[in-house]
């Protein structure tokens, strides 16, 4: 009968060969042979640090390439109903060209209502998220109520930063300001894209 033992030699040659030994710092010990030598060991420790930031950018590209995927089928929808589909460009509002489409409600595409959806979802979160890494930055704690506020008042917006944005810094606060609907006058505040972001995202949750 032949004899199946493995010399404490071979049980290390063994390990090698299957995956080799991991020692330094943060490994912790695995089996060792009768002499007290180590057969192998994991590097266990917390993971990689990762940049908060790359959440916010992965999002807006998602958003990006959704847009465009929502483009490409509108207008694959209007090559295949071009008798039936008008469009208008209207002037340019709050430095945005809008495009207006009017067709039979019957034929639109079952996947546009979901794809807008989540199109205003994942750049209404861009803008939450960076909010909370600024309060972050500033070495404070974002709490339930900490999110990107957008306003179509001065007095509103008062409020807003009260209640949304105690964790910012001044500066931080004037730069946010700036991008308010209600200071790009004369224009209505109303046509602002982010208001309609607003807007249309609320509707779409409720």
């Amino acid at each position: 009968m032949a004899n199946d033992a493995v010399t404490p030699e071979e049980a290390i040659t063994q390990s090698d060969a299957v995956g080799g030994s991991m020692t330094g710092a943060g490994a912790t010990a695995g089996p060792t042979t009768p002499d007290g030598r180590l057969l192998g060991s994991m590097l266990i420790g917390p993971p990689p640090a990762l940049d908060p930031r790359q959440g916010i950018d992965a999002r807006a590209r998602r958003a990006r390439d959704q847009i465009r995927e929502l483009d490409a089928s509108i207008t694959r929808f209007k090559q295949s109903y071009r008798h039936d589909v008008h469009d208008t460009w209207d002037e340019y509002v709050q430095g945005c060209r809008s495009h207006t489409v009017y067709f039979e409600a019957s034929r639109l595409e079952e996947d546009w209502g979901l794809l807008i959806g989540e199109i205003l979802h994942n750049l209404r979160s861009v803008l939450d998220q960076s909010v909370w890494q600024m309060a972050l930055l500033n070495g404070k704690a974002p709490h339930d109520f900490t999110e990107f506020p957008i306003r179509t008042s001065k007095a509103t917006w008062e409020k807003a930063v009260k209640r949304h944005l105690t964790s910012l810094t001044p500066l931080q606060i004037e730069a946010l300001r700036a991008l308010q609907p209600f200071v790009q006058e004369p224009l209505a505040p109303e046509t602002h894209p982010l208001w309609l972001l607003h807007r249309l995202n609320a509707a779409d949750k409720h």
